[in-house]
């Protein structure tokens, strides 16, 4: 079976690339995943032409390549399209994170370039540029080929092709951001968030956490940089819970979040770039940590997700397309929201939800909580399935379009930032450094 029409549009978008190595414009990375040189062509390549040998140097690749848009980018984004596949067969991706990665270069191609002729033009152009007039010999499969042969997936594929992807444009008249209202001081959310934590424009409360700006960046998810990390420390953590070393878990667990913070700052609240903010979160959350980890009712349910995940099974329906079993799955669902209903009750009975340093709600914090998740199982879950999964978690939210928002900007008392600051605010958190501002005392005109 092969790839349905708007993936074979992406990978059309690195075909130029795959074309001048000789290799298979409709396959994931050129390759076929049962032939016994892939493996070694693809890390011979990706060592070779990117110096990349270990997944976080692909990933550095790769934000390398997209952070070159926007502009000329085809020459770019045609080559993030190839080095996401052959980071699949090199063993540094999973195949749902390749495409992710290659359906978000794809949109970003469709939504620049007018037709496959432009696009070509432009690849040309960045390729003569990099090159710097070395001699370089395309094969009987390149950029002609793809320009003019029937057999061409430029030549088979619409330009206009529905993709699936809407991507936030900078160039709208409008704003698109999630309808919010403020539990503290009950002001309207007035213009988006830069990240999935949503800051109140009037006190600087956090109010509310959007899944679908969390899911807005492919290269980085949350889930596997914190397994990562948890499988470093985790026989040292089952050390010191058997021991009931209560200081040691805890000390093992903000040395975890430390560095999960360190790492994918993406993923936590913008505040964690100040130090101060940084510390109590970290706290805060190796606190919940350790309440989980020393309540007896806790450690059935844990064992009870791990019996589920076990019993899991999944299916290739299609070449770089992995669904979940639904039944398998849907018994993991049960374990893992009867799990979170505990918890919320254990955090409200050890004050757990009162340490987080926005002072968010209970709300909010299980949104952000359980975001983590259900981002990781979207991708292998029919339409359907996803969507009731994220109604379930309470991910779903109403979005408005609005013109841009009316607003004096000031700098940043703390780092010089420039803030947009709304009539009738009284705090704001700075995009910038993650403090929060008293807009008469700490901020001053630019």
């Amino acid at each position: 079976m092969g790839y349905p029409d708007h993936q074979l549009w992406a990978l059309a978008v690195g075909a130029p690339v795959i074309c001048t190595e000789g290799l298979d414009v409709s396959l994931l990375g050129g390759h076929r995943h049962d032939d016994p040189n892939t493996v070694g062509w693809c890390r011979y390549a990706l060592k070779t032409f990117y110096g990349v040998e270990s997944r976080p140097q692909l990933e550095q690749a790769l934000t390398f390549l997209f952070q070159r848009a926007p502009g000329p980018m085809a020459w770019d984004l045609s080559r993030a399209v190839a080095v996401a596949g052959w980071g699949v067969w090199a063993g540094f991706f999973q195949e749902l994170e390749s495409w992710q990665i290659i359906m978000t270069a794809a949109a970003k191609v469709q939504r620049e370039y007018t037709s496959w002729d432009a696009f070509a033009d432009d690849y040309e152009s960045g390729r003569s540029a990099w090159a710097k007039g070395a001699p370089y010999e395309p094969t009987a499969r390149g950029l002609a080929w793809l320009r003019n042969d029937a057999q061409s997936p430029w030549k088979r594929l619409a330009w206009k092709l529905d993709l699936g992807i809407t991507l936030f444009d900078a160039k709208q008249a409008k704003v698109r951001f999630k309808r919010t209202t403020c539990p503290t001081c009950g002001g309207p959310k007035q213009r988006p968030s830069p990240t999935a934590y949503v800051y109140c424009d009037y006190c600087g409360a956090l109010c509310d956490f959007d899944f679908a700006k969390a899911c807005e960046k492919p290269l980085e998810r949350p889930g596997p940089v914190y397994v990562q990390l948890l499988s470093r420390i985790q026989p040292s953590l089952d050390d010191a819970r058997a021991r009931c070393d209560v200081d040691a878990f805890r000390t093992l667990q903000r040395q975890l979040y430390d560095a999960y913070v360190e790492a994918a700052p993406g993923s936590c609240s913008p505040r964690v770039r100040d130090p101060a903010y940084r510390a109590k979160y970290v706290a805060a959350m190796a606190e919940g940590a350790v309440v989980r980890a020393f309540d007896a009712q806790s450690r059935e349910h844990e064992a009870a997700v791990a019996r589920a995940t076990k019993g899991l099974a999944f299916m290739q329906i299609a070449p770089g397309v992995i669904r979940v079993a639904t039944q398998p799955f849907e018994a993991l669902l049960e374990a893992v929201f009867a799990q979170q209903e505990h918890d919320a009750q254990l955090f409200d009975a050890r004050g757990i939800w009162d340490l987080n340093p926005d002072g968010a709600t209970r709300a909010v914090q299980r949104r952000a909580g359980v975001s983590m998740f259900v981002q990781g199982w979207l991708p292998m879950l029919e339409e359907a399935q996803a969507k009731a999964l994220v109604e379930r978690a309470g991910l779903r939210g109403e979005y408005v379009e609005a013109d841009p928002v009316q607003g004096e900007t000031r700098a940043c008392g703390n780092c010089g930032g420039p803030t947009l600051v709304l009539p009738g605010a009284k705090q704001v958190v700075c995009e910038h450094c993650g403090r929060k501002l008293d807009v008469v005392a700490m901020m001053k005109p630019c």
